[in-house]
Parts: structure tokens; sequence; C-alpha cells
């Protein structure tokens, strides 16, 4: 990997800038308005970057290994990481001061996070083979499935919120 975060124009599909990120990038998100960028990767860091000039706003330590997956809320507030040390914590956009309550999964890798349409809940799938459904605001675990295959590498939200497609290391289960 070249450890960059790479911008490509929606249109024409040509590199319109390229953050260096210093480490392998694991996982991007943007906001919904747009103003900002999240990634995260294969070390302790997830950076916050402005969109309007692609400057460093911040760079969190979550003091984990590896953050594996990032999500940024439908309203803009917060973003979610998620990685080797099995917990999703909140941060809060764009200053990445830690807000909410923490998630604490089994002791499993998290692959993949990601918050509902109306955020009120946050989705995770894990190394184990396991997808939970949380409470935001609380954290509290609502929804926990053990599918018979490791490695629950991505999962989301129908626009809708009222279904959740989860990708396996060999299947996608709706």
């Amino acid at each position: 990997s070249d450890k960059h975060v790479v911008i490509h124009s929606a249109e024409t599909g040509e590199v319109v800038r390229e953050l260096a990120f210093g480490h392998w990038v694991k996982s991007v998100d943007i906001s919904p308005d747009g103003r900002w960028l999240v990634a995260s990767g294969m070390h302790h860091e997830a950076k916050v970057y402005r969109t309007g000039d692609w400057r460093l706003e911040t760079t969190v330590d979550t003091n984990t290994e590896s953050i594996m997956a990032v999500a940024v809320a439908p309203d803009n507030s917060c973003f979610a990481t998620g990685g080797d040390d099995g917990r999703v914590k909140l941060w809060r956009l764009p200053d990445g001061e830690p807000v909410g309550p923490r998630f604490n999964q089994i002791e499993n890798w998290i692959l993949n996070v990601q918050f509902s349409p109306d955020g009120r809940h946050i989705l995770t799938t894990s190394k184990d083979g396991t997808l939970r459904m949380w409470m935001h605001e609380l954290g509290e675990e609502l929804l926990s499935l053990t599918l018979t295959y490791d490695w629950l590498s991505d999962g989301s939200f129908s626009l809708d919120g009222q279904s959740i497609v989860v990708g396996a290391n060999t299947d996608v289960y709706l």
C-alpha cells in the first residue's frame, strides 16, 4: 500500500488529491454534509480532513492497534471507530474529542461500523462472524446474530432502516 487517501473526481475518475496518511488506510467516510473526510487504518489513529481545502483538521489517538472501520453519523455530529480491540468508540466532529458511550463487543476485531439512516442505531460486524446492533445514544446492545461464517467484512442498513445486508468471507446475507 502507498499509505495515502486518494480522492478521485466522480465525473472523470481522475485523481484530485492524495493525502499522506502514514499507514495502511483501511476505511474512509465522508460526512453527509460533505465538509469532513475521516480516515483510519492499520494503526491507532483516525484522521479528520476538511474537504474544502483537504487540510488535516485533527488526528485522534484511539489507543488501539488497528482501526478497521470508521463511519460518520447522519447528523454530522460525530464519527465512530471500530478496531481490533473489539470496541466502538465515538468522537466529536471535527475536533475528535471522545463523546457518548463506548460499545464493548466481545474480544474480536470489529471489521465494519455503520450508522442507521436515522442515526439511532449502530451496526457492527466482526471477525468472529457476529453482527451486532446498538443504541447509538446509550451504547446498549439490541441485537446479536452469529452467522456460520467468520469474517463478517461489511454491513449496511437499507435507506429506510428496515433491513440489514451483511457481507461475509463467502456469502451475502439479507
